[in-house]
């Protein structure tokens, strides 16, 4: 049994176990080569721990340096007990971006420390690239999914956490990236004068992104993670039962516990730069900035992990079916939402999840959380981004 499956649980608190997380720390310790920041020193200042019935408060302080003064993508995990179980922070980020020297850092943890609470601390100049995508730094990483503050299909907010790490790209796949696969596709906004060769792709079916994924793998030398997919038909009822393989190594689309994860990028605020929704045209083309035109990729800033347009531009299909009340269900590891479409009054063109809001969306409608419905014969304005497991 993988390790991660050997994850203690102890009332009010999810636990990990000694070994696990030594193992996790040697496996991302892999990513990085010589010459990349190191972790000088990290402790706990005992002083500052306030207890609480299910958690506790502190600060620890870490030393961090590296050759090139670069700003540094850091994670930390937390101890409540000496070392026996470890546990990401909740209510603060638990990813964060800092800059070589000394940084006292404030923490919530769930349990109560005792009397030696210590912490952990990994370090990355950038994540590791690989063509278009990012290593997502997902594996061993616990994170709290959805909101308490907006609908209620995002409630309860859960704890979710990956057994896999896996690759993402960085921006929704442009129009001329699935021209190379649908040669006979025309975008909406193709010979249009504010077309551009970074327009994302648009109009785009859930098994027209499904096909491109397998078309992608079996370009890069992948194993496919769809079978079944029926020869030319363009009826979206004919990938209801298309089977769906998370495990394979080839490019798919990615569950919305994924796609959370990756926007929110260790935070747990409304938006993964924080509360202030006045700063989301910094990060997006929404209402209030998209100026009646469909902009290029990666125009505006990206998050922490380096992904762009995670909200507004376009709606990001997920591969998830849509179901109001999965949340309330969902299990703990690797969640890849319902076996089967809900039964409804509209099961005959059911919901696929579908995030990130688009470009006419207000601030109010966008958010690292918000999961929308979309029909499953939906095309506008949709787009995608792939993602891969990685398995070693």
């Amino acid at each position: 049994m993988n390790n991660l499956y050997r994850m203690i649980f102890k009332t009010g608190m999810t636990a990990w176990p000694l070994v696990t997380m030594t193992s996790i720390l040697l496996y991302m310790a892999t990513v990085v080569s010589a010459g990349d920041p190191q972790v000088v020193s990290v402790s706990v200042d005992q002083e500052t721990i306030t207890i609480f019935p299910d958690s506790c408060t502190g600060t620890l302080v870490c030393d961090l340096s590296d050759d090139n003064n670069d700003s540094l993508i850091v994670s930390i995990r937390i101890s409540a007990d000496g070392g026996n179980t470890w546990m990401v922070p909740f209510r603060t980020d638990f990813f964060m971006t800092l800059t070589p020297g000394t940084h006292s850092i404030p923490f919530t943890v769930k349990g109560q420390h005792g009397d030696d609470c210590i912490a952990r601390v990994t370090v990355w100049d950038c994540l590791e690239t690989g063509g278009r995508a990012r290593r997502i730094p997902a594996r061993g990483h616990l994170f709290l999914m959805g909101s308490e503050n907006d609908l209620v299909d995002e409630r309860p907010v859960h704890e979710t956490a990956f057994s896999h790490d896996f690759w993402m790209d960085t921006t929704e796949i442009t129009a001329v990236q699935f021209l190379q696969f649908k040669t006979d596709w025309v975008p909406e906004y193709l010979g249009l004068l504010y077309y551009k060769d970074n327009h994302p792709v648009d109009n785009c079916f859930y098994h027209w992104a499904i096909r491109y994924c397998n078309w992608r793998s079996i370009r890069d030398g992948l194993d496919t993670c769809y079978t079944g997919l029926p020869e030319g038909s363009e009826n979206y009822r004919d990938y209801f039962d298309v089977v769906y393989d998370q495990t394979k190594n080839g490019w798919r689309l990615p569950t919305e516990a994924e796609w959370e994860y990756a926007c929110r990028a260790g935070t747990m605020t409304r938006y993964f730069f924080g509360g202030d929704s006045l700063l989301l045209g910094e990060y997006a083309w929404y209402r209030a900035t998209f100026d009646d035109t469909i902009h290029g990729v990666a125009e505006k800033k990206p998050n922490r992990f380096g992904l762009y347009d995670l909200y507004g531009s376009m709606l990001e299909i997920t591969q998830d079916w849509y179901d109001s009340s999965y949340y309330e269900n969902a299990p703990l590891f690797d969640p890849t939402g319902p076996t089967t479409f809900p039964a409804n009054e509209l099961s005959h063109d059911p919901f696929r999840v579908v995030r990130g809001g688009f470009f006419r969306s207000q601030a109010k409608d966008v958010s690292s959380s918000r999961r929308l419905p979309n029909f499953s014969s939906a095309r506008h304005p949709q787009a995608f981004r792939c993602v891969r497991t990685i398995t070693e």
